[in-house]
């Protein structure tokens, strides 16, 4: 079904933007210290 594999891929995008997120936030606090 073409809907669901649609479905799928916006759900890995939104899980690779929020893993994304977390990893600059983690490098933005390694820079300031």
């Amino acid at each position: 079904d073409f809907g669901l594999s649609f479905k799928d891929s916006r759900l890995e995008i939104e899980l690779y933007k929020a893993y994304w997120k977390k990893l600059l936030r983690n490098l933005r606090i390694l820079l300031k210290v």
